[in-house]
């Protein structure tokens, strides 16, 4: 697929984690035994924005809505955008992380193609691209193409499924060396779609629409390294020929699931030893004893002997009752036998250390930890494995807990043994959140196999759950046993606290900040989403006792934000966007020197600007547009014939004076020098001697990344002849104007004899024939007249601004003038419109506009001159568009008038059978035995010659090819006359 050279929020993890609460128990304590216990295991990832991001190319059409994703779109602006011959549209999504290629893994999903008719589609599919990063230009393509450009000998609405390697994505440039083509009748425009991805023959797969086809990845010595990124996208260019609309082409798509094909994660040990001599603790432990903690990870796919390899991060997740020791005291974290070289805190930081999970016998990884003296009830500590891509992690705890003490005889309340519970496990700042619920789950034993929660029995389930919300609050928790002759637990007081109620937030009157509160938890964050759609924190609140303020109000800069709470629960995102881009306004008059044209800024004050926002930062754009003409000439032309960036810059700041909005009043600029066909001149500079054109762009930025962007069009002027420009409000009759329509430079000639000037604009507009007809079935010389007063504004550049206009002349495609019978809009043909304007001085400028009407089945509606839905006149720009005025400056285009040549070689058949047919008759003497010459064979012949020429005729699209068909007819009957007499000739002899 071709495309032209595109952000969420960040992946929660889907963890159910367990972690172990201690539990106050009566008594002494003397020692622990250990108890194990797997709490969660990994999953595929089945949330889109866990992993991706909005990566756009053309026009802005990525649009999600959980996993429902729309690529391309060609319906309203700025979904799309005119791409020459086309209206074009690329969107998609990117992973935020690089996935191995060192691993299977599956894409799985759904897709929906619309696909516009086949004469107007070039290119419509989606596809699976895999990218070095996400800022390259390149990569390997899988690809779905309902319909296809017609370059590529596809007719009709071929399908296809094809592999593909773009070496440069900004022009559409790939190698493709494999494709698979689909019936249109066997392609479904929806269904599944798999992307496999098989490590060790580094091969893709793609199965869509009941076909397969695979791939390797490395194709001709282009060789991805052991990761990439993954773009999933969509495209359709569609031919300018058809309007915009909701139904016209469409791509989206849904995301199911995206796994590694061969990952089950698993802690296959995990151990408590003696440090010295490596014996396994089993028995009882002490509170005060150095211990070290064995964990082995490892691929538990086919029972270890078939996974892959997956890179993935180990932390403790969740420790009570241990003292993890530091570097200082002797901590030594090994990982498959070698020591860490890393900050050994890192093991119980956010993230964990690096570690890979293999097939057996695994990666084995140690620690050091001491039983806390300190502690009551039991020690514990959970560990996290957690794959560096997908993020699914899997949690496995052990637990030490301390042996009971003797029962006291006869006495039911002097608990017998510890209870076995766990509490969920705690939020942030030790909150119970939305995510993360207040409850707990006991655990039955020998002792006890009941549980009591506030005096309320525990269902047979074993769990309790507490939604209410709560700054603090007070349980009372004990075990018991069915057999009442058992003794009960201790009555264990459990305190918790509880917010699952997001902070609630708006925007100040200006929408230049955000009121937050939270009546509970109180505020910690408020976060800024950067460019990659992931939410960082720009301001974060001190917290007492993990509680945050109530209330605040802040002023931010443009961007889009998101408030949270201590409990961690997020706010819905708010779109700052109060801070306007930087002001222009004209500079005071003298405060610089003149540069360019003069002007008045009190007649000419700055054009209004327009103002855009983007939806995906909040940062306010505005566009200056602006025109202005200056003379030239050979002996005085403008910035001494050379118009660089550094003069282009004194223009800039000639006539604007822009300032920055923001508290800082920080500005930068940047100027682009452009010429007429939008081509990067800054370097190399514009020649002022010559009429012509160029833009300047300016390009100015605030602190926070507000644009003004200043696009002055600069136009040079011969010195003398009327200007034309395009009316800035729309044509008002006849075709309409294409956006950002420029007009053509005119050829000037010098009068030798008087010194005038004059010009000739070369122009060109295409209409459809329709039905009702155009303009009534006829362009008379005042319709004419009427289409280009319409279509162009003319100006004299003299002082008295006066001008006259000749009368319309209308020729047709052979130079003749034809004005006095106009042009007849119900045939195809091509025509010649012109009008001159003269000024006092004798300089004229003529526009000759040339009018083509084209074969068509559109049908008009409204008022009569228009043309018909849907069929949007095409328009060429600049002189190289016109006709030549090296040949006859109104030739008929190749082909237009073939059949006028048929009919005339017809004719001239005709008329040589005659011929032949006399010389026959008079060498044989044939009409001496017959009372005619003229028999079937000859009548066959001239009625055959008719026909064909009847026929051609309904086909003509010449005004010359009724002359034509009359020399046919002539022929043809004066052919049978010549025979017939020569008959009558030989028969009176």
């Amino acid at each position: 697929m071709r495309h032209k050279k595109v952000r969420h929020q960040r992946p929660p993890r889907q963890l159910m984690c367990a972690v172990l609460a201690a539990v106050l128990l009566w008594g002494s304590l003397s020692a622990v035994p250990l108890i194990t216990n797997e709490v969660r295991a990994a999953a595929a990832v089945t949330q889109l924005e866990d992993l991706f991001t909005l990566r756009e190319t053309i026009g802005s059409p990525t649009q999600v809505k959980g996993n429902q994703l729309t690529l391309a779109r060609i319906d309203t602006l700025p979904h799309y955008v005119e791409n020459g011959l086309t209206n074009s549209s690329v969107g998609g999504v990117i992973t935020k992380k690089a996935i191995p290629l060192t691993a299977d893994w599956q894409f799985t999903g759904t897709y929906q193609v619309n696909v516009p008719p086949s004469a107007a589609s070039v290119d419509t599919g989606l596809a699976l691209t895999l990218m070095k990063s996400p800022q390259a230009n390149e990569g390997f393509t899988a690809a779905i193409s309902p319909a296809v450009r017609n370059a590529e000998g596809i007719s009709g609405e071929g399908s296809l499924l094809r592999f593909a390697y773009h070496t440069d994505f900004a022009t559409g440039i790939y190698d493709e060396w494999d494709r698979q083509e689909i019936e249109p009748s066997a392609f479904a425009p929806q269904g599944d779609l798999i992307i496999t991805y098989t490590a060790v023959d580094r091969t893709l797969t793609i199965t869509c629409a009941g076909k397969t086809m695979s791939s390797s990845i490395d194709h001709q010595g282009r060789k991805l390294e052991d990761e990439a990124y993954l773009y999933f996208w969509g495209v359709t260019h569609v031919s300018l020929d058809v309007p915009p609309a909701a139904d016209n082409a469409r791509v989206e798509a849904e995301f199911k699931n995206f796994g590694f094909s061969k990952y089950d994660p698993g802690f296959l040990k995990m151990q408590v030893t003696a440090p010295a001599s490596g014996e396994v603790l089993s028995g009882q432990v002490a509170p005060g004893t150095l211990v070290r903690v064995e964990t082995t990870v490892r691929n538990n796919f086919q029972n270890g002997a078939g996974g892959d390899p997956v890179d993935c991060h180990l932390q403790i997740s969740a420790l009570n009752g241990l003292d993890y020791l530091t570097g200082a005291q002797g901590q030594q974290v090994t990982v498959g036998g070698a020591v860490y070289s890393g900050d050994p805190a890192a093991l119980i930081a956010p993230g964990g250390i690096p570690v890979t999970c293999p097939q057996a016998p695994g990666t084995k990884v140690t620690f050091l930890a001491r039983v806390s003296s300190r502690v009551q009830g039991k020690a514990s500590l959970t560990q996290q494995l957690t794959d560096d891509f997908f993020g699914a992690a899997k949690e496995e705890s052990i637990q030490l807990a301390f042996a009971p003490k003797e029962p006291v005889a006869g006495d039911p309340d002097n608990p017998a043994a510890p209870c076995d519970y766990r509490m969920n496990p705690l939020g942030e700042n030790g909150w119970y959140s939305g995510d993360r619920p207040a409850g707990l789950t006991f655990y039955p034993s020998a002792d006890y196999d009941r549980f009591y929660v506030e005096d309320a029995l525990l269902p047979g389930t074993n769990s309790w759950r507490d939604d209410a919300q709560t700054s603090g609050k007070s349980i009372s928790l004990q075990a018991g046993h069915s057999d009442s002759n058992k003794p009960v637990s201790a009555i264990v007081q459990q305190q918790y606290r509880q917010d699952s109620q997001p902070p609630t937030a708006s925007l100040t009157a200006d929408h230049r900040g955000i009121a937050a509160a939270d009546e509970r938890s109180g505020l910690w964050r408020i976060q800024r989403r950067n460019t990659a759609g992931i939410f960082d924190d720009w301001q974060v609140f001190a917290l007492q006792d993990g509680v945050g303020p109530s209330g605040q109000t802040v002023f931010l800069p443009n961007g889009i934000y998101r408030v949270l709470d201590a409990a961690g629960n997020a706010g819905g995102q708010l779109s700052v966007s109060g801070t306007r881009p930087p002001a222009v306004q004209r500079p005071d008059p003298g405060s610089v020197g003149p540069a360019g044209p003069l002007y008045d800024p009190t007649v000419s004050p700055v054009p209004a600007p327009a103002l855009t926002v983007d939806p995906n930062t909040a940062l306010c754009h505005d566009t200056v547009y602006e025109k202005v003409r200056q003379r030239t000439s050979r002996s005085d032309p403008p910035f001494g014939g050379h118009l660089t960036a550094a003069g282009a810059q004194q223009m800039i700041y000639y006539r604007y004076q822009i300032t920055a909005q923001t508290q800082d009043g920080a500005i930068s600029g940047k100027l682009v020098l452009l010429d007429g066909l939008g081509r990067d001149i800054t370097t190399a500079g514009f020649d002022t001697v010559q009429p012509g054109r160029c833009t300047i762009l300016y390009r100015a930025a605030d602190s926070q990344g507000n644009t003004t962007t200043i696009q002055l069009d600069y136009q040079l002027l011969p010195s003398d002849i009327p200007v034309v420009d395009y009316p800035e409000d729309g044509v008002d009759f006849g075709p309409e104007l294409p956006e950002n329509a420029v007009v053509p430079t005119p050829g000037i000639q010098v009068d030798p004899d008087t010194g005038a000037q004059h010009g000739t604009l070369r122009d060109t507009v295409t209409e459809s024939v329709a039905t009702p007809p155009l303009y009534g079935g006829h362009i008379s010389a005042q319709t004419a007249r009427q289409l280009l007063h319409s279509r162009y504004r003319f100006t004299s550049l003299l002082p008295d601004g006066s001008l006259t206009f000749s009368a319309v002349t209308i020729l047709d495609e052979r130079g003749a003038d034809i004005t006095a019978t106009g042009i007849d809009t119900t045939r195809p043909g091509r025509y010649f419109l012109l009008c001159t304007a003269t000024d006092s001085a004798g300089n004229s400028l003529t526009v000759s506009l040339a009018y083509t009407l084209k074969q068509g089945t559109i049908t008009a509606e409204g008022e009569t001159g228009g043309q018909g839905p849907g069929d949007a006149p095409t328009y060429k720009k600049g002189g190289s568009q016109a006709p030549n005025t090296a040949d006859s400056a109104f030739s008929a285009p190749a082909g237009s008038c073939r059949v006028q040549f048929y009919l005339w070689l017809l004719a001239a058949l005709a008329a040589l059978f005659t011929v032949l047919r006399l010389c026959q008759l008079h060498g044989r003497g044939a009409a001496r035995r017959t009372k005619t010459a003229i028999g079937a064979t000859d009548l066959l012949f001239y009625g055959s010659v008719l026909l064909a020429a009847g026929l051609l005729l309904a086909a003509g699209i010449c005004s010359y090819d009724l002359p034509a068909f009359l020399a046919v007819l002539t022929a043809c009957a004066g052919g049978a006359a010549a025979l017939a007499a020569a008959g009558r000739r030989a028969a009176g002899r």
